[in-house]
Order: C-alpha cells, then structure tokens, then sequence
C-alpha cells in the first residue's frame, strides 16, 4: 500500500541528558488535532489510531522519510526506537548514539527541528470517516485507525500525499469540491448506476487523464522556458 506522509506543527524537537544518556525527545503523531485547508478537505487523527501499530508494528525512525538513511527501529538491539502513546498522541525517545554525527548536529542546531510521520489506511471503510462539507465549509477526514510505518525528523514539511487521501474520499461517497475529475466520474456513475467493478475502471481511467494532464502541462512549461 501507497504510504501517506503528514507534519503539523508539533512540539520542537530536543535534546536531553548526559554523555550516552543523551536522547533526542518530541512528538510523532498528534491526536485531536486539526490539520490546516489540505486542498478541500481537512484532517484530525482521532485519539488511539495507532494503537495497534504501536503494539504490533516494527516502527522505524527515518531520516527524512529516506529508507536508505534510517536511524532505528522499534525491534533494534541496540539503541532501539522508544514510543509512547499519549492522550495527545504518539511521543519518542531516540538514543543520540544511533544518529549520525551530522544528523545530530542538524538537530543540535536547530536545522532540523520538525517531525513528520508515514503511515497508511488498510480499510477505508471502516478505519476512516468521510463528512461532505457543503457551502464555505470543506470535508472532515477523521482517521480512526492508522497502520503507523515510520517517523522521520525533517527540515520542512512532507507535502501531503493527496492522492491516497482522494482515491479514499471517491470511495467513500465523498466528492471533493475543485477535483474536475472527480467531478466526472460521479456524473458517470450516476448516469449509469455502475457498480463497484467498473467504477474502479472509471477511477483507473480518469487518473490517467489527470496524470497525462500533468505531463502534457510539463511539457508545455518546459517549451516556453526554452523559447
């Protein structure tokens, strides 16, 4: 399953302790907390959605979300990734000794001050729900169940991966207002009272006119620029 990304601004990261006792502390996941306009929709992590994974995931600590740079792990023998659950959210401790010299001096410096978490929805029907905004108001996406991947210290934010957040809004009923394409396949669906089948031929469809949009406006920017 494709990973979502999230950062909100959250407590800043520290440093605390002596010599090997050093650890660096903050917050990974926030609870109740409500997420800026993310393009006609909003979202707020309901309180013990990572509970399960908290108890049965191998949780990793990424740099930067990059899999090539990690740092450690829930299950590491040494310097292992310590997580808490909270009534605001998912908190951790990490040992400095499992950072790179670099790394914690980016901390250190306040460089790198911010967290942002990984994390995906296994089923949309049951571990999220969908409120249909109407008028000024945006839709409400309430996560209720996350399978929490990984955590990451970052400079700026991850930019929101939108597009798994879209894919489950269509499939929950909830058509998000500025998506012409979204826009489409409901007409389409409700003009032919399709099923499930082949409104998954429709979504598979429409995705690509939208990816193929993208490129040919690529293209175009890119003559321009050479002209």
């Amino acid at each position: 399953m494709e990973l979502e990304h999230r950062e909100w601004e959250m407590e800043k990261l520290e440093i605390r302790g002596e010599g090997d006792g050093q650890k660096v502390r903050g917050q990974g996941v926030p609870y109740e907390r409500l997420s800026e306009d993310m393009g006609g929709w909003r979202e707020v992590i309901r309180t013990g959605a990572a509970t399960e994974s908290l108890k049965n995931n191998d949780i990793a600590m990424l740099w930067a979300h990059d899999s090539a740079q990690p740092v450690s792990r829930v299950g590491a023998t040494r310097h292992a990734l310590e997580l808490e659950e909270r009534k605001s959210g998912v908190w951790f401790e990490q040992s400095t000794e499992a950072f790179t010299e670099f790394q914690l001096s980016k901390i250190d410096d306040g460089v790198v001050e911010k967290m942002s978490f990984g994390f995906f929805i296994e089923d949309f029907d049951k571990d999220q729900r969908w409120t249909e905004g109407g008028g000024k108001k945006v839709a409400l996406r309430e996560i209720l169940k996350m399978n929490l991947r990984e955590i990451s210290p970052v400079v700026f934010p991850a930019y929101p991966s939108t597009k798994v957040a879209l894919r489950s809004a269509i499939a929950s009923g909830v058509f998000l207002p500025g998506d012409e394409y979204a826009e489409e396949m409901r007409r389409l669906q409700e003009a032919s009272g399709v099923d499930d089948d082949v409104g998954m031929l429709l979504q598979a469809r429409i995705e690509h006119e939208r990816d193929v949009d993208r490129l040919r406006m690529s293209a175009l920017a890119h003559l321009a620029q050479e002209r």
